[in-house]
């Protein structure tokens, strides 16, 4: 279930699960690496600046680290920043 809610999930969808888990202090390493795992940068495109910090929030606190997810994170902040 965490892999076909991950693909078929719009990004501002999947960074408000991602929050709303971290908040709560439940942590379902299989639902979020599955969550970071579809986070491509068509579904970062999608999110707002405060998705994407809460997005990166929540897997930070889940210690879930994809160097892919960073470096496209990456990308959309400086898209955010120059527009």
């Amino acid at each position: 279930h965490a892999h076909m809610l991950a693909h078929s999930s719009a990004g501002p969808q999947l960074a408000n699960v991602l929050w709303a888990y971290a908040t709560m202090g439940h942590l379902d390493p299989g639902l979020m690496d599955a969550i970071a795992g579809s986070l491509n940068s068509s579904k970062l495109q999608e999110m707002s600046s405060q998705d994407l910090a809460n997005a990166l929030w929540a897997l930070a606190w889940a210690g879930v680290y994809d160097p892919e997810l960073v470096a496209a994170a990456s990308e959309q902040v400086c898209r955010c920043v120059s527009s």
